[in-house]
């Protein structure tokens, strides 16, 4: 090789082992995800509108336990045929006027079962708090593992980019002076096409996702959001049987589901008590002139003479919907269950594939590259082994945070499933890797 192209590849040479091992950031500005939680907890309207409607859930409980508003009239009655009121009062003996109280009065028990169905509607109100949050939490960490994904992935290209035009230069140089061939330029020119291509790609992800992100905290969408802060992998739940039996039980969409089966329970138990009669008073008091006064006291009953085809049509319908609640727990059981087993594997399988990456991969591409460089330094191997070599480093280097990403993501989706922190206590792959 010629001294200067031998001066040349030995700076692009050291440049290259001292870019493997590890990259440190440059110092910007960074968002946490704690810092975004926080903010999403305070502002996000979803999370906001399930709080209203819970609160408007409690407020029926006491109207529905309630008596029917009275009816209160007034009367007056002329003899004489003519109907203007208090035209004939001391003129006809049979005029009076009067005031009337009139008061409905539910069979016992049915107002009481009609308040505890509203209950029943404000304790699922409160479970799909719970619910909205952590699903609206689950999106914003899911948003930003992404966001960081993509951060690091443009970091890596960048990187790799410049490097990759350091290597087409020295094969340039090297075809010019009749020591290397055109194919070697050409494969690396195709290969800076391809990385800046996905760079562009990348960039486009990253905004995606960064407007996903100031969506869920109700900020304008192209606003500005600084660079993710690091991200480690979390350590892993220690067995599964405890998130099925232990956790499980209390998720909110379990404790809703449980809810509405209890007031469709209390619908059925309500729809059985309108084969009972209902109650009518009224009191009525008259004055007349030429009369003593006058009180009259009527009570009744609201028959369901009808209730062939009204009572027993309200007891098939609270039935059915008693069974649709009944299905639908069940339904949202078999769902956290199996969301709970399948988010555990891709917890386990990142997991390896960390450790693999970190432990394995990551420094046998390493040795590799750095191996293909020295022989193609004194030409014992060809361009086109040591590209081979560089690009497949980058590709791993990539999944590395790929997995990062999936695997935090799997947790995250874990946690909705339960609707709780999971705890963690098994050991993984330490940190974060930039190899």
């Amino acid at each position: 090789m010629k001294p200067f192209l031998k001066i040349v590849f030995t700076a692009v040479l050291v440049a290259a082992l001292l870019w493997l091992p590890s990259l440190a950031p440059a110092e910007t500005e960074t968002v946490s995800l704690e810092q975004l939680t926080a903010e999403l907890l305070r502002n996000n309207p979803d999370i906001q509108g399930e709080e209203s409607r819970y609160s408007a859930a409690r407020a029926r409980p006491s109207q529905m336990r309630t008596l029917p508003d009275p009816v209160v009239s007034f009367v007056s009655r002329n003899g004489s045929g003519n109907p203007a009121p208090f035209t004939e009062l001391g003129k006809d003996p049979l005029s009076s006027v009067g005031i009337m109280w009139e008061q409905e009065i539910p069979f016992p028990g049915k107002l009481r079962l009609a308040g505890e169905m509203a209950q029943q509607e404000a304790d699922s109100a409160k479970a799909d708090i719970d619910r909205v949050k952590w699903t609206v939490l689950s999106n914003l960490k899911e948003a930003y593992y992404e966001y960081f994904q993509s951060d690091k992935s443009i970091e890596i290209l960048i990187d790799s980019l410049e490097l990759l035009k350091h290597f087409e230069e020295i094969s340039r140089a090297r075809y010019s002076v009749g020591e290397g061939i055109q194919q070697d330029v050409l494969r690396a020119q195709v290969e800076i096409s391809i990385l800046e291509q996905r760079i562009t790609s990348m960039r486009q992800e990253k905004a995606t996702a960064a407007a996903e992100i100031n969506r869920l905290l109700n900020r304008p969408v192209d606003g500005p959001l600084p660079n993710p802060a690091e991200v480690t992998p979390t350590a892993s739940v220690s067995a599964i049987e405890t998130l099925q039996a232990e956790l499980a039980a209390l998720a909110p969409q379990i404790r809703s589901g449980e809810a509405m089966v209890a007031r469709e329970q209390r619908g059925l138990d309500l729809a059985k008590k309108q084969y009972r009669p209902d109650f009518m008073t009224s009191v009525e008091y008259g004055n007349s002139p030429n009369f003593p006064d006058m009180w009259e006291i009527e009570f009744g009953l609201r028959i369901p003479i009808f209730y062939k085809s009204k009572q027993a049509y309200g007891v098939r319908e609270a039935t059915h919907n008693l069974t649709r609640a009944q299905k639908e727990l069940r339904s949202m059981q078999q769902e956290i269950a199996f969301s709970i087993k399948n988010q555990y594997l891709q917890i386990q399988a990142s997991e390896r594939l960390l450790k693999l990456y970190s432990q394995a991969v990551l420094p046998q591409l390493n040795l590799a590259l750095e191996s293909s460089l020295a022989t193609y330094q004194v030409g014992k191997s060809d361009f086109l082994t040591t590209l081979s070599n560089f690009m497949t480093l980058l590709e791993y280097r990539m999944n590395y945070f790929e997995e990062l990403a999936r695997h935090e993501t799997a947790i995250t989706r874990l946690e909705r499933a339960v609707g709780r922190p999971v705890v963690m206590n098994v050991q993984t792959t330490g940190g974060t890797h930039n190899d």
